[in-house]
């Protein structure tokens, strides 16, 4: 297969590269032999190694602008410079909102390559076919034989299960769920989580995301596979499966009138009190399970809950509308009764022809009272006489 010609300038590829340096330092050797003075030829060739080192290592720091702030950080930085212009690196990497790319490929790998990770994103590296270390934000030099997976030949960006988003993370899904007296209802869950951090507050002087190592290796090989061949699901689904679980298991505790019946005139909870304490008892249930997968839940719930059946939801307003009316006709009744009860009251009181045995004195009225209202209507007439 033909290789395909690449558009780079000459100096860009690494052979031509490490050539033309060869070919300046046996020239600058060579430069010197006319003189015949081995003195000579020596301090040359010492001036000449003293000015190519101090020319590599202002360009390293010049030529390449990473964001390092270290001794040792620098140190490596010139080392992978060196490496780049004598085709002695190692392969250097970009990863970028959760993707990958090779961008510049390997040469003999004696010397570090550089891998810089963007600022929400962290990446678990390998040797050979084991994981080695967690690279979080920032820029990282590459030890022998390390390398970030990439898909294919590391070409294009892609993302890839070893890449971790350090961001929060949320997720819904619509659920079907059974209630305790067999009736079904629709909601929805949600959940929102994220990496577990590192709670030391140093890592936030430079606007990192913090993040346990464990838990990010624990969150990549949480990965599970499907039946399908392409079929993978990575640690955000982890989550959803769950706390769909969970959310099924909490609803079959309770009837649909518990769930979804309103509750003004009744003493149980109110629908919103009631989902309030379904996210109580789930978020509890699904953080610690998460712990052992290196993922830190804030909180997960379930959204509006209504009948699957719209026919249930039809019957269950007739039963309740009959209800309120009856409750109403009930206190129309007790109140018509009470404007009764004050009204025979008062013609006795003050009607001796009405009925006599009463009108003699305010003791008769009470027994009057007593005999024929309510404790309530007897209180208010007592306040009344008196």
């Amino acid at each position: 297969m033909k290789k395909k010609k690449s558009n780079a300038p000459r100096l860009m590829e690494s052979g031509f590269r490490a050539r033309l340096i060869q070919i300046l330092l046996v020239l600058a050797v060579v430069v010197t032999i006319p003189a015949l003075n081995w003195e000579f030829s020596l301090a040359a060739l010492l001036i000449t190694a003293v000015v190519f080192f101090f020319a590599l290592l202002i360009g390293s720091q010049w030529l390449l602008p990473l964001p390092v702030r270290t001794l040792d950080d620098r140190i490596q930085q010139f080392l992978a410079f060196l490496g780049w212009l004598l085709n002695l690196h190692r392969p250097s990497f970009l990863v970028e909102d959760v993707t990958v790319k090779r961008t510049i490929e390997p040469g003999s790998g004696m010397l570090p390559g550089i891998v810089v990770v963007d600022g929400h994103t962290a990446v678990l590296t390998k040797r050979f076919q084991h994981y080695l270390r967690v690279l979080g934000p920032g820029t990282h030099f590459t030890v022998p034989f390390e390398r970030v997976p990439v898909v294919g030949d590391g070409s294009r960006f892609a993302k890839v299960r070893e890449t971790v988003d350090l961001r929060k993370q949320m997720r819904f899904h619509p659920l079907t769920a059974q209630t305790k007296d067999g009736m079904t209802i629709k909601t929805v869950f949600f959940a929102q989580f994220f990496i577990d951090r590192d709670p030391d507050p140093k890592l936030d002087r430079h606007n990192m995301y913090r993040f346990y190592e464990k838990a990010v290796q624990r969150a990549v090989m949480s990965e599970r596979i499907g039946e399908k061949p392409d079929e993978h699901y990575d640690w955000t689904s982890l989550p959803t499966a769950l706390g769909i679980d969970l959310l099924l298991h909490i609803i079959s505790t309770y009837t649909l009138d518990e769930l979804y019946a309103p509750r003004e005139d009744d003493e149980g909870l109110s629908p919103l009190d009631m989902r309030k304490k379904i996210r109580e008892e789930l978020t509890n249930a699904l953080r610690e399970k998460l712990k052992d997968y290196g993922i830190y839940l804030i909180l997960a719930g379930c959204g509006k809950i209504s009948p699957g059946d719209e026919r249930v939801t039809h019957e269950r307003i007739d039963a309740w509308r009959a209800t309120d009316s009856r409750r109403a006709r009930l206190r129309r009744g007790s109140r018509g009764s009470r404007a009764r009860t004050f009204t025979r009251a008062g013609r006795a009181r003050y009607d001796p022809a009405h009925s006599g045995r009463f009108a003699s004195s305010p003791a008769g009225v009470l027994r009057f009272l007593g005999a024929h209202a309510h404790g309530g209507g007897a209180r208010s007439v007592v306040r009344w006489g008196a």
